[in-house]
């Protein structure tokens, strides 16, 4: 009896503990839906930043607005003409110029070499400072006559030319305006030929077109220079100096 209740009682155990183990699982699953859930923490999103406010655009001014008045008395600027009246050639021939003038030297070799074919501006500027230097100045106007008269090529030219060989006669070194006291005849006659200096220039230049025209060389616009020539030689003939009225005569004769 003792073995039967053995065996009998160890399968009672065996299924005890196989239904404890079954039912297990879901008494821990029931525990565990009763546990409170935990609170969900979130992120606190930053603070938002202010932006300060914009400036309001200035408006437009309107297409049409008229310009603000300019003030009683204040003319528009202008630009400065002395500065832009000529080109830097002709500038820099004009520097050349007073160079020479103020060195004295009637030998420089510039003369001949420097101002061959001048602009018709430059030209233009020597007439102006021609017309700037004292009537006494008779070295350096005589000298801007022979300049003037290697380049011939207008009307304007000539009667430049033309002007300056029957131009009243300078009476005195010291003065042009006033006659100088009687002298020897020999330096008078030097005298005088300095005093017409300007005049025997220009009647050279035009002798020498003259000449080559005679010699059937060739003359820079023939047609008009020849008869130009003989413009200047019969207006130093009427000159009021004897020595250019003398010369011009002679000229008339031979050509």
């Amino acid at each position: 009896m003792k073995k039967v209740i053995l065996p009998s009682c160890a399968l009672l155990l065996a299924l005890a503990g196989w239904w404890i183990l079954r039912a297990r699982p879901s008494k821990i699953v029931s525990e565990q839906a009763s546990l409170p859930s935990l609170p969900t923490v979130t992120r606190a999103a930053p603070p938002e930043t202010v932006q300060p406010p914009a400036k309001a655009a200035m408006p437009a001014p309107a297409a049409d607005t008229p310009p603000p008045p300019r003030a009683p008395g204040k003319p528009a600027a202008k630009a400065n003409q002395s500065e832009t009246a000529y080109s830097a050639g002709a500038a820099a021939k004009i520097r050349l110029l007073d160079e020479i003038l103020q060195s004295k030297n009637d030998n420089d070799p510039r003369l001949d070499s420097a101002f061959n074919n001048l602009s018709p501006e430059t030209k233009k500027l020597f007439r102006q400072k021609y017309a700037q230097l004292p009537a006494e100045g008779l070295n350096e106007r005589g000298t801007i006559v022979y300049l003037l008269g290697k380049n011939l090529a207008d009307e304007e030219d000539w009667a430049f030319l033309r002007a300056a060989a029957g131009a009243p006669p300078c009476l005195s070194l010291a003065d042009c305006a006033q006659p100088a006291p009687p002298d020897d005849s020999h330096r008078a006659l030097g005298v005088e030929i300095t005093l017409s200096y300007p005049a025997l220039v220009a009647l050279a230049q035009a002798e020498k077109v003259l000449a080559a025209h005679k010699a059937g060389k060739p003359v820079k616009n023939e047609a008009l220079a020849v008869g130009q020539a003989m413009e200047v030689v019969r207006a130093a003939k009427a000159s009021r100096s004897a020595v250019v009225a003398e010369k011009a005569a002679r000229l008339e004769q031979r050509f």
